[in-house]
């Protein structure tokens, strides 16, 4: 505390001998203690948290959490989002998060993720959910640029309306109820 004011070390130890013993004790008591905050780090900032942070925090991350949804938004963006709250809430399982990251999804996504059959790990989640909707976006955008449907009335392309027997109709094209 004053030990840097005093320039020779005889000095140096008659202040440190001066102290209350009780200021003493105090000051090395956590490593008398042998606390384990003060081995690790993490563990360090997690009792600083705890001490000195908004306890209605947690609450907080996990409504937004709950709340959280894509709507129609790229799958990158929900993802970031998603990260950065889970981030706040490290005591949740990865199940758990799992199921809110899944519920959040957009219908098709969901669908499609629930049909590859993607494992209860996060990161599968995260990779199969981007893969899945560049190509969403890329099949709907192919989509809209095809041209309109045909109606029933106008007449198919090279044939010719004859009324006969011996007149074939061309097949139709089967095509999933997506693409039609």
């Amino acid at each position: 505390m004053y030990i840097p004011r005093y320039y020779s070390q005889p000095c140096q130890g008659q202040s440190t001998l001066h102290f209350p013993v009780p200021a003493v004790q105090y000051r090395a008591q956590p490593y008398s203690d042998q606390a384990r905050e003060l081995a690790d780090v993490g563990l360090f900032l997690d009792a600083l948290r705890t001490r000195f942070e908004d306890p209605t925090r947690l609450q907080w991350a996990e409504a937004q959490l709950v709340g959280l949804r894509q709507r129609g938004r790229p799958a990158k963006e929900y993802i970031r989002e998603f990260q950065i709250i889970a981030g706040r809430l490290r005591s949740w399982p990865d199940r758990l998060l799992v199921h809110h990251f899944r519920t959040g999804l957009d219908t098709d996504i969901r669908r499609a993720c629930i049909v590859r059959g993607i494992g209860g790990r996060l990161t599968d989640w995260f990779k199969a959910t981007v893969e899945l909707d560049i190509g969403l976006r890329e099949h709907s955008s192919g989509r809209e640029n095809r041209p309109p449907p045909r109606r029933s009335q106008d007449q198919p392309t090279g044939w010719t309306a004859q009324a006969g027997p011996e007149t074939e109709r061309p097949r139709a094209v089967f095509r999933c109820f997506r693409c039609n």
